[in-house]
C-alpha cells in the first residue's frame, strides 16, 4: 500500500488542468463537472490567450490620439468624387469580365491589347480613391486653417 508520505509524492502538486472532476459510472464527466473543468482551464495561469487578443487588450489600455488619416477619412465625400468612384467601380466590374475573356484567348497582339485595357480599367478605381483622399485631406487642412483664423479673431 502506498502512502502519500513516500518520497515519490513529496514536493509534487497535481496540475489543476490535468485533474479531472468526478466521473460518473460510465467514466464520463457530468455537464456540471465539464463546465467546472472548463472554468479551471480558462483561469489557468498557463492560459494566456491568443497573441491577437493580448494585442487588442494592450491597445485598449491607454488612450491613443487618432491618426490624421483616420480623421479626414471620416469627412463626407464630395459629390464629384462619389460620381468618379461609382464610375471606377463600374470600370472595375467591366475589367473583371474582360479578364475572364482574356484568359481564354490565345497569346498574341489581341490578348496584349486586351490586357492593357483591363489594366487601365482596373487602375481607375485606385486613381479615384487616391484623388478622393487627397481632396479630403485638403478639406481637412482648410477646416484647420478656418478654425485657427476663428480662434485668432476671438483672441484665443
Amino acid at each position: 500500500m502506498s502512502s502519500p508520505f513516500q518520497k515519490k509524492f513529496c514536493g509534487k502538486t497535481p496540475d489543476p488542468i490535468k485533474m479531472l472532476g468526478d466521473l460518473n459510472k460510465d467514466g464520463k464527466m457530468s455537464s456540471y463537472e465539464q463546465t467546472r473543468q472548463d472554468a479551471i482551464e480558462a483561469n489557468s495561469p498557463t492560459n494566456y490567450g491568443s497573441p491577437l487578443e493580448q494585442k487588442k487588450q494592450s491597445e485598449m489600455a491607454g488612450y491613443q490620439a487618432p491618426d490624421e488619416n483616420q480623421i479626414f477619412e471620416n469627412l463626407p465625400t464630395r459629390q464629384e468624387n462619389k460620381a468618379e468612384l461609382d464610375a471606377a467601380r463600374f470600370s472595375q466590374s467591366r475589367s473583371k469580365t474582360l479578364r475572364k475573356e482574356m484568359i481564354k484567348m490565345p497569346s498574341g497582339q489581341a490578348k496584349s491589347n486586351l490586357a492593357q485595357e483591363v489594366y487601365n480599367l482596373h487602375r481607375q478605381l485606385g486613381d479615384a480613391e487616391t484623388k478622393m483622399r487627397k481632396q479630403k485631406k485638403q478639406d481637412y487642412g482648410d477646416i484647420l486653417k478656418a478654425g485657427a483664423t476663428i480662434a485668432k479673431n476671438r483672441g484665443y
